[in-house]
């Protein structure tokens, strides 16, 4: 799951609150639903790694269909890609 910018985020940023922000970790797997929040109007103007990007340049992304919630059923493959990640 992704993360958008906030306006808090945004003015933390401007101000320069978060210059010496380090992300958490060395991996990042984000996973997406091709019917997910990306493909909403919500999500329009932010980048293919919803805004992950700007926080850390080591991202891998795994697509499954189905909808935000819907990845989460056990047919969906989420198990698949976390077994994989392992």
């Amino acid at each position: 799951m992704g993360l958008r910018a906030s306006e808090e985020w945004a003015q933390r940023r401007k101000e320069g609150a978060l210059k010496d922000f380090v992300w958490p970790s060395a991996r990042t797997i984000l996973v997406r639903a091709d019917d997910g929040i990306g493909a909403q109007a919500a999500a329009e103007g932010s980048s293919r790694f919803l805004d992950l990007d700007m926080l850390t340049s080591n991202i891998e992304i795994r697509e499954l269909p189905g909808t935000h919630f819907g990845i989460l059923s056990p047919n969906a493959g989420l198990v698949k890609v976390l077994n994989e990640l392992l």
